[in-house]
C-alpha cells in the first residue's frame, strides 16, 4: 500500500478517478472467491474496516479528524463491501439452486440441504467426531 499511497492516493488525481482505481484494482483482489466464503459478522466487519481505512486514505482524512463512516460513504458514493460479499454469495446460491439436477454442484447443495442419504456410510479409517479432537 505504500506505493499506492505515495503515487496515487497523495497525487493530484481527481477523487472520482481514485475511487474508480480503488474499485477496479483493489476491491476485486480483496474479494476474490468471496462467493464461496461462509461469512460471519466478524469477517464482514473486518472487510468493512479495511474498506473504510482505504477510503479514508483516498480522501486524506487523518485518524484525528472525527468524520463518521456515513459521511465518508456519502462523499465517495461507495457501498459497504460486506453487502457486495453477501450479494455474490446469494447470486452463487441462486445460480446453483436453479441449475439442472444432474449437475454436480446442484447435487452437492441438495445433499447439504436434505442431509446425507440414509445408505451413506463414512469411509473406513475416518473418525466420526474429528471436529471434537483437540488440535
Amino acid at each position: 500500500m505504500n506505493l499506492l499511497e505515495k503515487r496515487i492516493w497523495k497525487s493530484s488525481i481527481r477523487l472520482d478517478t481514485k475511487i474508480r482505481l480503488y474499485q477496479t484494482y483493489i476491491v476485486p483482489v480483496l474479494l476474490y472467491g468471496c462467493e464461496t466464503w461462509s461469512t460471519t459478522k466478524l469477517q464482514c466487519s473486518h472487510i468493512d474496516a479495511f474498506d473504510m481505512w482505504a477510503l479514508r486514505k483516498i480522501l486524506r482524512i487523518p485518524y484525528t479528524r472525527h468524520v463518521t463512516n456515513v459521511e465518508v460513504r456519502a462523499t465517495t458514493g461507495c457501498h459497504p463491501l460486506s453487502h457486495l460479499v453477501i450479494d455474490r454469495c446469494l447470486w452463487l446460491f441462486g445460480h446453483t439452486a436453479c441449475s439442472s439436477p444432474q449437475e454436480d454442484h446442484h447435487r452437492a447443495v441438495a445433499a447439504v440441504i436434505r442431509w446425507l442419504p440414509p445408505d451413506w456410510k463414512r469411509p473406513l479409517g475416518r473418525s466420526s467426531h474429528t471436529w471434537l479432537r483437540a488440535v
